[in-house]
């Protein structure tokens, strides 16, 4: 980031050139080096780290160890941690002993601090320790790590690359603009890594505001926006999508719990309720990906919209689970036309519903209820093998027992294991005196094995302790209706 003209656009262009295009004549004026490390894997070959180990001896005076480099790396972790950053690449903070103010990334993932930079945070903000919990030094980090993580350097100088290889010359202006781009999207990502991590946003911004104080705007040939622009970009930013995203977890999980409620006796609301829990959750993971709790509340609203579309196919319309809807009022409610890809008349709600599940385990491998809705949702998908994988770590995990007995009962008896299915069902109903569904599902599997007074024994049961106005107790009075009537 730029601070004074010899130690940003300038410092920083020359070091990233030196590690991707050591054969510019800027380069070659300023050090007199190597030629150009190559266009593939270039991170990985000599020429490559010659220009990295150059740059560190030269531009940076050295590469300094010690308690500083400590915190830094705190820092460094707390970020990637939070915004669940690709693990493709290694980043790895070093601290410079040059007393230039600069701070910058080359691409491969190394960020290089100055202590001339550390010692700016420290005569600016005194009172605010040089430690692991620096907003300014974390706002400023996390903007280099957006540049990495985009791939800025390595973009900018293939679209260089690719215009001479077509006989054309770039302008000055034309580098201009996709630099200034790449710094504004640098600082808004920065905003919400920051966030994610539980520093105070307004810092970076701070940061620019003194930044700005200090050394006024940078020239008109510089490749930096003015700090006019990185401090209103990034402001309008938050006040017109950020914060509303901030919001939309509440607000999606407020607007789950009404469609819950709706399902009992209207479920075209409790569609449209799905529909917004969607839009809601949906723009809060686009921005903050690092919430296991919003993919989980995602999933279950995709689930749900996904049965309701598909309740006459899908077990979760024929066996009562917390992501059931019952199939023959599901089949009632008007059919919504959704966009066609390809040869499917739908977008895929379970399958995306899979999708975000994914993500909410791939953040915590043992979050149990993300584990037992996607044995519901790989039951919905008859995928049942996965859903029995599901059931065995969400069982592992320490998921409710009854939910596992439950779903491992469904999974059986859509295979037609009706005995152990039973048995199961059995296990589950016994485990829980508070919820009937596991009643249903044993009235259920019973009827179907021929048990039929069982069947009727536990369809009494069942509706003894649901909700007399529930469409699962109309079916279950319907289906004892039918036994008593059968000789």
């Amino acid at each position: 980031m730029r601070l004074k003209p010899e130690s940003a656009a300038a410092s920083r262009a020359l070091a990233e050139l030196q590690v991707l295009a050591p054969q510019s004549p800027f380069v070659i004026a300023a050090s007199q080096r190597i030629d150009s490390p190559g266009e593939n894997k270039v991170f990985n070959t000599e020429r490559y780290r010659a220009s990295v180990v150059a740059l560190e001896s030269t531009w940076m005076g050295g590469i300094e160890e010690g308690a500083d480099v400590v915190w830094l790396e705190k820092i460094m972790r707390r970020l990637v941690a939070a915004n669940d950053l690709p693990q493709r690449v290694p980043f790895r903070v070093k601290l410079g002993k040059a007393m230039m103010i600069n701070c910058f990334a080359a691409p491969h993932g190394d960020i290089y601090v100055t202590r001339g930079f550390l010692q700016y945070l420290k005569k600016n903000w005194p009172k605010v320790e040089l430690n692991e919990n620096n907003a300014y030094m974390a706002g400023v980090m996390a903007h280099e790590m957006v540049h990495v993580i985009r791939n800025h350097v390595v973009n900018r100088e293939s679209f260089r690359m690719a215009v001479s290889q077509a006989g054309a010359e770039m302008s000055p202006e034309q580098l201009r603009l996709t630099t200034r781009m790449s710094e504004i999207e640098a600082d808004r990502e920065g905003l919400l890594y920051v966030l994610a991590a539980g520093y105070n946003p307004n810092a970076l911004v701070e940061w620019m505001e003194k930044a700005a104080a200090d050394i006024g705007d940078p020239p008109p040939a510089e490749d930096h926006p003015t700090f006019d622009e990185r401090v209103s970009y990034p402001m309008d930013f938050w006040t017109n999508e950020v914060r509303f995203a901030w919001q939309a977890f509440d607000a999606g999980t407020e607007a789950l719990a009404q469609a819950s409620k709706l399902e009992t006796n209207d479920l075209v609301a409790a569609r449209k309720a799905y529909d917004a829990a969607i839009n809601e959750l949906d723009r809060y993971t686009r921005y903050f990906r690092q919430s296991k709790e919003a993919w989980n509340n995602l999933a279950i609203a995709q689930a749900k919209i996904g049965v309701l579309a598909h309740a006459d196919k899908s077990p979760l319309g024929k066996w009562y689970t917390p992501l059931s809807v019952e199939q023959k009022v599901a089949q009632q409610l008007p059919k919504v036309e959704r966009k066609k890809r390809g040869e499917k008349t739908d977008v895929v709600f379970l399958e995306r519903a899979k999708e975000s599940l994914a993500r909410a385990l791939e953040l915590d491998g043992k979050y149990h209820r993300a584990l037992i809705n996607l044995a519901a949702v790989q039951t919905g998908l008859r995928d049942f093998d996965g859903a029995r994988a599901s059931l065995v770590k969400a069982k592992e995990a320490g998921a409710d027992k009854v939910l596992v007995a439950m779903l491992g009962g469904i999974v059986l008896a859509e295979q037609g294991n009706w005995a152990e299915a039973v048995s199961a069902f059995v296990d589950a109903a016994k485990e829980s005196d508070d919820h009937p569904r596991a009643l249903y599902c044993l009235a259920l599997a019973l009827q179907h094995k021929g048990d039929k007074d069982k069947a009727k024994e536990a369809y009494a049961a069942f509706l003894a302790k649901e909700n007399k106005g529930s469409p699962w107790a109309a079916v279950a009075q319907a289906q004892v209706s039918m036994l008593l009537g059968t000789p």
